[in-house]
């Protein structure tokens, strides 16, 4: 039988520095791009005068 019971596949949190990382900070910023990321996206499809359609211009036999 093995005498020790320690588990290789467990981080040791003593290793982990987490003290200066400000993570409210970081959603924030997170959440700030994602939202300009969206505002593009709706900016660019509602400016485009262009039809996106995948049959546009070619006659389809019905």
């Amino acid at each position: 039988m093995l005498s020790n019971n320690s588990n290789p596949a467990k981080i040791d949190p003593s290793g982990l520095n987490a003290a200066g990382i400000n993570h409210a900070k970081i959603q924030r910023r997170i959440i700030v791009v994602l939202g300009v990321l969206t505002m593009a996206v709706f900016a660019t499809s509602c400016t485009t005068q262009k039809s996106c359609s995948a049959y546009q211009e070619v006659e389809v036999a019905e």
